[in-house]
């Protein structure tokens, strides 16, 4: 393609605090944009049936917008999505609402003087940030701090975002609690969701009577294993990131 959309990509999980900029870039030498057009369809619920069977945003930029000689283009969408995130209400439950994440698809058509190019595909969105730098704009699929105090009566979700109800690999597919007291817990995610609400997996970390400490590992159990036995062998899976969690006795 001449013309290419560089920032975004399909079956990523992006945040609308910071800006969502949608950047084309036409690398055919001497060759400066004419025309960029941009449908959004953004939506909340299940990806494919309240899927919008119209437009939500249409934007277009010709040469009334776009300067001359123009090879580079960037159209910020982030405010457009958070309109339809409840970004106030968001926390940390067990259960999360449909609304705390929005399907959005980007129809795009760009023309230079002599090329045309075009594609539609769809990402989720959902309330966080990331810098404004190459290669950064999705957003990893967990934040775990090293080591966490925890009140002894208090419980401690742990969340992690399931990237896979975009269609895209896995990052975790499996949260496990390991207590120095009490029974190790296992909470895996299963078969991807199809709804906005189901980008969000939780567990929770309870303190038993003569529990002081916890290990929690985020794991990726499904696709070492598939690797593993199709090559022949046994399962022995490793932790994407671990933290410690410390009871606190107030």
């Amino acid at each position: 393609m001449a013309i290419s959309l560089t920032s975004v990509v399909a079956n990523e999980i992006y945040g609308v605090r910071s800006p969502l900029p949608l950047s084309f870039i036409s690398t055919s030498i001497g060759e400066t944009f004419q025309t960029i057009v941009i449908d959004l369809k953004i939506w909340i619920g299940n990806k494919t049936t309240a899927k919008p069977a119209t437009v939500t945003y249409n934007l277009s930029m010709g040469q009334g917008v776009l300067a001359e000689d123009l090879q580079y283009y960037e159209v910020d969408i982030a405010e457009l999505v958070r309109e339809y995130i409840d970004t106030n209400e968001f926390s940390y439950p067990s259960n999360y609402a449909n609304d705390w994440a929005a399907w959005v698809e980007v129809d795009w058509t760009a023309t230079t003087e002599n090329e045309e190019d075009s594609d539609t595909f769809t990402i989720i969105c959902t309330n966080g940030f990331r810098p404004y730098e190459q290669d950064t704009l999705p957003l990893s699929s967990y934040y775990f701090p090293a080591e966490v105090r925890v009140p002894d009566d208090h419980s401690y979700f742990i969340t992690a975002l399931d990237k896979g109800i975009t269609g895209g690999e896995r990052e975790v597919d499996t949260i496990e609690i390991i207590y120095d007291a009490s029974a190790t817990t296992v909470d895996s995610f299963g078969t991807a969701g199809a709804t906005s609400s189901s980008l969000f997996k939780t567990a929770t970390l309870t303190w038993g009577s003569n529990d002081t400490e916890a290990t929690v590992k985020l794991k990726r159990i499904e696709k070492y294993k598939e690797l593993v036995e199709a090559a022949g062998g046994t399962v022995d899976s490793q932790a994407c990131v671990a933290a410690t969690f410390d009871e606190l006795g107030y």
